[in-house]
């Protein structure tokens, strides 16, 4: 028998290497028998195992072994030779038909099939534990006997192969069907463009609150396979996060987004007042560094107990956005309760903006924040954290140590990334779902990327 041959790829590292397989039996294609037979047919069977397994000495088992399989080829000469003439039958390395090995009856598997496309359309989830109950009654309808048929997993993999269905992961959930929600979309779409003609404005504005986290860790990370503890180091912080709030218009425009840090208010009453009128909610040592960051930067920030936006700061954002124009404006929100306290309405009013509300699960495809502009503002800070990681490990000399953000690094990651994303991509956001039709914006789009 020869001896196994050195690798001739790349050397292994550090020891590690490729178990070898050990294989006992070996498959061979349609073509490589008929090979064989078409050699046979003029020499021995010792002439035609020295000629295509050179390797094998008689006497030996294995050399008997094959020796006994060219004869059981022979037998099957006429098929092997009909369907090697077929491009993609003589690569396969067997000749039994598909489905032929079955015990459940064609129509019965016809059955499940469309029971699987009908249910599949109400939404139901169906997993392969559900499919064998479903056959195992199915069996019991048709007088089948359970024990003479055993749905295997091979079983299941072939039915699913047959009729072209696979486990997928979920990409939309709810408790209603995918058409009701495009139909209210469609009307909700009509109802904007019916309220952009009542108030003669040709521009929408949508604003979108974005959790960003101090550590955007991942998932998954490179390992060595068959380790059992999978460890990744943090700084400590990868649960905090502040709020975000983004405004953009239909035009392209973007304005200043409003940041809400996490803080405890003063126990004393009356600092604690003082804080939230004339300090964003902050103490008057962090008010100083929290000040210069809002005029170097272009932010405005504030702090509560919970990072998350309030009627108060809402009322605040109004007046910030829209105090300085009292033409009539159209702005979309989500249902988000602090947008639609009385205090936000009445301020609202008198800034002379229109607040549309847009249907409740509808945000994914209504909300323009959602659909274009989220995702790559999101990516945008996560490269900006794989940067830091980055930096820090070049930076580190013994053992990798990582460091929190700071509060000035994650408003410097949240202005880059906001004023990275392109008009284009904004405005794409408002014609995807049917607000504006995109002849109406070139030339508005085109000014603002000049301005720029």
């Amino acid at each position: 028998m020869v001896g196994k041959k050195d690798a001739s790829g790349r050397k292994s590292v550090k020891g590690f290497r490729a178990i070898e397989n050990q294989y006992k039996r070996t498959s061979v294609t349609i073509q490589f028998k008929k090979a064989v037979l078409d050699f046979f047919e003029t020499n021995s069977a010792p002439v035609t195992i020295s000629k295509f397994w050179p390797e094998l000495v008689a006497p030996s088992s294995a050399y008997e072994t094959k020796r006994r399989l060219i004869y059981q080829w022979k037998k099957n000469t006429n098929k092997i030779q009909e369907l090697s003439h077929s491009n993609t039958a003589k690569k396969l390395k067997k000749i039994r038909p598909m489905g032929i090995s079955t015990q459940l009856p064609h129509e019965i598997e016809d059955e499940l099939y469309f029971w699987v496309r009908s249910i599949r359309k109400e939404g139901v989830p169906i997993t392969d534990d559900v499919l064998c109950r479903k056959t195992l009654i199915l069996c019991k309808q048709n007088n089948i006997n359970v024990e003479s048929f055993k749905m295997s997993k091979s079983w299941v993999a072939r039915f699913k192969k047959a009729h072209m269905l696979s486990l997928r992961s979920k990409t939309h959930q709810g408790q209603t069907s995918l058409s009701l929600p495009n139909s209210l979309a469609d009307q909700f779409a009509i109802d904007v463009r019916n309220k952009m003609a009542e108030l003669n404005v040709n521009c929408i504005w949508n604003a979108d609150q974005v959790a960003v986290n101090y550590e955007t860790v991942p998932s998954r990370t490179l390992n060595e396979i068959g380790a059992k503890t999978i460890w990744i180091k943090t700084a400590g912080k990868e649960k905090e996060r502040v709020s975000v709030l983004l405004l953009a218009s239909s035009n392209g425009q973007k304005k200043t987004p409003f940041v809400i840090f996490k803080g405890k208010p003063s126990t004393v009453s009356t600092s604690a007042e003082r804080n939230a009128m004339n300090q964003h909610g902050f103490g008057a040592r962090v008010w100083k560094d929290i000040k210069n960051i809002c005029q170097i930067m272009d932010v405005e920030i504030y702090c509560n107990q919970k990072a998350w936006f309030t009627s108060d700061i809402m009322v605040k954002w109004l007046k910030f956005n829209f105090s300085n124009d009292i033409s009539p404006k159209l702005l979309i929100l989500d249902d988000f309760t602090a947008h639609w306290t009385e205090n936000v309405l009445t301020t609202a009013r008198e800034l002379n903006v229109t607040i549309m509300k847009i249907p409740p699960g509808l945000t994914g495809i209504c909300q323009p924040a959602d659909i274009s502009w989220n995702k790559p503002f999101k990516s945008n800070i996560r490269n900006k954290w794989s940067e830091k990681l980055r930096s820090e490990m070049e930076e580190s000399q013994n053992a990798f140590r990582s460091k929190p953000p700071s509060r000035t690094n994650i408003v410097q990651w949240i202005t880059s990334s906001w004023s990275q994303l392109s008009s284009t991509t904004i405005v794409s956001g408002f014609i995807k779902p049917g607000y504006i039709e995109n002849i109406d914006v070139v030339n508005d789009v085109n000014e603002i990327l000049v301005v720029e």
